[in-house]
C-alpha cells in the first residue's frame, strides 16, 4: 500500500510467494479487513475498496460513497457478512459488499478503534469516549474516558476487545502504551464498572 499506485498484495506465506497483485488506487490506503480466505476489504482517504481472491485473480469493486458522507476512513472490521468502519469525523458506517447501507456519527474526532461480535459494536475515539452500539448502530452506552477522571495520562483507545464472563470486561489499548481493563459489576450495559491499569515499566 506504501507504492505508487497503493497496491494490495496477496501472499502465500509458506511458500513466500505472491501469488495476486491489485492497484488500489491514488490515495493511501489505512486498514484492511478479510472475509474468509478470499475476500477482503481495504479502506483509507476517498476509499472503501472490496476484494475477490479467486484463484490466481485478485478483481476489486469500488465502494460509493453517499454525497456529503466523510469518505476518510481510517479503521475496519468484518462484522458476519458485512464490514463496519470508522471515519476521521467520528462517523461509524455499515457495508454490505461494497456497497454502503448506513452510517451514524457517534464521535466528535476521528475513530481509531473497533470491535464487533454478534450482538454489539463497539468504538473508541480521540475524544475520549467509546461508545457501544448494537448492530443497527443505535447507541446502547457511552463511556468517558477523559483525562483527569482516570490515573491515564491518556486513555485515547487505540484498540478494544470485549470479554469475560457475560461480557463483563472491555479490554482497552491506549496511545499511551498502556492496557485499561474495564470490569462491570455485571454486564457492559447497565452496571458501574473499576478500571484496573497495565502499564509499562
Amino acid at each position: 500500500g506504501l507504492d505508487n499506485d497503493h497496491s494490495s498484495v496477496v501472499v502465500e506465506v509458506k511458500l513466500a510467494k505472491i501469488i495476486a497483485q491489485g492497484v488500489g488506487g491514488p490515495k493511501k490506503l489505512f486498514g484492511i479487513a478479510f472475509k474468509g480466505n478470499s475476500e477482503f476489504a481495504t479502506v483509507g482517504a476517498k476509499h472503501f475498496k472490496l476484494w475477490t481472491l479467486t484463484g490466481i485473480k485478485l478483481t476489486s469493486k469500488e465502494g460509493i460513497f453517499p454525497e456529503g458522507a466523510d469518505n476518510k476512513i481510517g479503521v475496519i472490521i468484518p462484522m458476519g457478512n458485512k464490514y463496519i468502519t470508522g471515519t476521521s469525523t467520528g462517523c461509524v458506517y455499515e457495508w454490505e459488499n461494497e456497497k454502503f447501507i448506513i452510517g451514524k456519527k457517534m464521535h466528535t474526532s476521528s475513530i481509531d478503534a473497533l470491535f464487533c461480535n454478534k450482538n454489539v459494536i463497539i468504538s473508541g475515539a480521540r475524544d475520549m469516549n467509546i461508545v457501544i452500539m448494537d448492530a443497527s448502530l443505535a447507541e446502547l452506552r457511552r463511556i468517558s474516558l477523559e483525562v483527569g477522571t482516570l490515573e491515564s495520562p491518556n486513555p485515547c483507545p487505540r484498540s478494544i476487545d470485549l470479554f469475560g464472563e457475560n461480557n463483563s470486561k472491555v479490554l482497552l489499548g491506549t496511545i499511551a502504551s498502556e492496557i485499561l481493563e474495564l470490569k462491570f459489576e455485571k454486564d457492559y450495559l447497565n452496571s458501574e464498572y473499576t478500571v484496573n491499569y497495565f502499564m509499562s515499566g
